[in-house]
């Protein structure tokens, strides 16, 4: 019997808006996402940003996130737009902006640690676990990261955490034990049904990695994900229902 996973909507609606977005985060829920997926890390004067990229571009220079101040990366962000003429945001958004807008929606949220090549600090977790507290919205969130020492050094026991890695484990078991994760994401390619068998036995979740494709999320709901992350939610939506209507047909 398929079961319904979770849509997880890649930074918002992003096949249709910019990603990381009010508006995106909005259009995915009129789509019929179950969550928003979003990225955040701190900056160099201690504000949490939703933002993926580890740097911004300072002409030829890449400068770090987490050596700027939120001001500083605005106006870098801000010059960068009036050069190129890019669709891009003109608001970089914090965190506790966006869970002010979100915290009346139905829907959840799964919030990405961002790793770089300069490492976040392990005290992000704690941060953004601050601030899921102060709106009560903890027990509608997953934090989870490529970075695992930040997945480990979460302390809280009511927080769902979960690990993102590219390729095989040596030992599943082990890495889930010293992250005490709840849930993986990785490529779709590294997804089988007996692995997801072997997962689920251990009470761990599967979220399938960020895909539009309309085969590939009818093979994941074939396996019995239990979360796939797409740029498109009403894609994934569709193919969802249609699976599992046909199936009860």
């Amino acid at each position: 019997m398929l079961t319904k996973p979770l849509v997880v909507a890649h930074k918002g609606a992003s096949a249709y808006l910019p990603g990381n977005t009010l508006a995106a985060f909005d259009f995915a829920i009129r789509q019929g996402a179950d969550c928003i997926e979003l990225d955040v890390q701190l900056t160099g004067d201690g504000n949490i940003i939703v933002y993926d990229q580890w740097c911004v571009e300072d002409g030829d220079l890449q400068r770090p996130v987490i050596q700027l101040s939120l001001d500083s990366i605005q106006q870098l962000r801000s010059q960068r737009r009036d050069r190129n003429a890019e669709n891009e945001p003109s608001d970089l958004l914090t965190l506790p902006e966006v869970l002010s807008h979100l915290k009346h929606a139905k829907v959840e949220l799964m919030i990405e640690l961002k790793n770089s090549r300069l490492l976040q600090p392990l005290s992000l977790a704690h941060r953004v676990i601050d601030d899921l507290n102060d709106f009560a919205m903890i027990s509608r969130s997953y934090l989870f990261s490529y970075d695992h020492e930040l997945v480990a050094a979460i302390r809280s026991p009511d927080i769902r955490r979960g690990i993102l890695y590219v390729g095989r484990l040596v030992n599943i078991t082990e890495t889930l034990h010293a992250t005490r994760a709840n849930f993986i994401e990785t490529r779709n390619d590294f997804l089988d049904a007996g692995f997801v068998t072997q997962l689920h036995q251990m009470d761990v979740q599967i979220c399938g990695s960020s895909t539009d494709d309309d085969k590939e999320i009818t093979r994941l709901i074939s396996l019995g994900v239990d979360m796939i992350t797409t740029d498109a939610p009403d894609l994934a939506r569709r193919v969802i229902e249609e699976a599992v209507g046909a199936q009860s047909a």
